[in-house]
């Protein structure tokens, strides 16, 4: 009997320690967006507070997305800002609001749970197009595109085209802003225009 219970002692002495994790996550950016056309990542900004010593805390989650940096270096007491990168599984094609659990943990801790919850559209659902005002006295109407979404796009290619007047412009558009441009039409078109309705469809490219 002895003898056993001094195996179980050397058998707990060899086994490592295994400790909670001693850290605050925070999520500090909002309303992120994962456009299925284009498969850029989301990003995520957390706010990550180490109460303990200084550690490698790796990244991931179980369901196969992509996620970078998978390891952060965090020194004793330190307190940061970080953006991650996650890309969804390539079959990866729900629309709506999507939560996914990501965990944070040492070689020698458990896993800390923070859940990242973003919204997943079609590039065809981000914009909003219309036209505006109509000037008489230059023959002229506005039209306008508007991105409803945080999603800031560097550069696309919009070609407006309607009955009357085809307008392809290319520009930048950032998150939630709206553009106006002025379309000159020919005097018979605007008649036309100014007696009915019409359709205004444009073809984006990013």
């Amino acid at each position: 009997m002895k003898t056993k219970i001094f195996a179980i002692l050397i058998l707990l002495l060899i086994l490592p320690i295994v400790s909670a994790v001693n850290l605050q996550v925070n999520k500090v950016s909002q309303n992120e967006v994962y456009i299925l056309d284009t498969k850029k990542p989301v990003q995520v900004t957390l706010e990550l507070n180490n109460l303990d010593t200084t550690n490698d805390f790796t990244v991931y989650n179980l369901i196969g997305f992509q996620i970078t940096p998978d390891k952060i270096h965090l020194s004793q007491k330190e307190k940061t800002l970080v953006t991650i990168n996650i890309t969804p599984r390539s079959d990866f094609d729900y629309v709506g609001f999507y939560t996914l659990p990501v965990y944070l943990k040492t070689a020698l801790s458990n896993e800390i749970e923070k859940d990242i919850t973003f919204e997943s559209v079609w590039l065809k659902k981000v914009f909003e197009i219309g036209s505006g005002e109509v000037d008489p006295q230059s023959n002229s109407i506005k039209i306008y595109i508007q991105n409803t979404k945080n999603y800031n796009f560097n550069k696309i290619n919009v070609d407006f085209k309607s009955p009357f007047f085809q307008f392809q412009k290319e520009f930048s558009l950032e998150a939630k802003e709206k553009k106006e441009f002025d379309v000159t039409l020919k005097k018979e078109d605007f008649k036309k225009l100014m007696a009915g309705d019409y359709t205004l469809n444009a073809d984006i490219k990013t």
